[in-house]
């Protein structure tokens, strides 16, 4: 008896001591990550604002002034990301909360096109985007997570779909009993590749 006891208290305390270093080293990887990202932030604040000056400068120089802001929206993108990483010691936490702020259609489609658009020229993929007549212009959201979501779906579109194929993304609205509180929209992407 005293001989299993034995056995089982160094069975608790191994098992102890392995939960204990798990502990570590999962807060060690979110001090990691958490620094990281903090890092991570600063020269890419650096480079969103002089792509902003450079904006304003080459103004009158539409192509320049296009590709800046198809870097803009990257960087923008990049930060996001930074910021999910950020948001996974919160998720660890229970701490995680969706923003609740005011998403304008165009803006977000621009924001998306410019990063999407580039990927299938590579591929030579065809890629278009609408948004339907009777959708309104703003929507409230989370507009980072939103983004983030679409453009992971179109990503694996344009990884998936062969090359000469085609992706669309379509925005319409939806509506529910014809009540102003209840209007909603409808993102839809399709690709001809072989799909989700």
């Amino acid at each position: 008896v005293t001989k299993m006891y034995r056995e089982e208290e160094e069975k608790r305390k191994s098992l102890h001591d392995a939960l204990e270093m798990a502990q570590n080293a999962n807060i060690a990887k979110t001090e990691f990550l958490s620094r990281m990202s903090h890092e991570l932030r600063t020269p890419l604040n650096a480079i969103m604002g002089l792509v902003v000056l450079s904006q304003q400068k080459f103004s009158d120089n539409p192509v320049l002034f296009e590709n800046l802001s198809k870097i803009n929206s990257s960087a923008y993108y990049l930060l996001s990301i930074i910021n999910d990483v950020l948001d996974m010691a919160r998720i660890e936490s229970g701490k995680l909360s969706m923003s609740k702020g005011l998403i304008v259609i165009k803006d977000l489609l621009a924001k998306i096109d410019a990063i999407v658009e580039s990927q299938a020229k590579q591929k030579d993929i065809e890629y278009s985007s609408a948004i339907d007549d009777s959708v309104y212009h703003s929507f409230l959201g989370d507009e980072l997570k939103l983004q983030q979501v679409l453009i992971n779906v179109l990503g694996n579109a344009v990884k998936f779909t062969p090359r000469g194929g085609k992706i669309k993304l379509r925005v319409e609205q939806v509506f529910f009993f014809n009540t102003e509180q209840k209007r909603k929209i409808r993102i839809i992407i399709s690709d001809t590749g072989i799909g989700i």
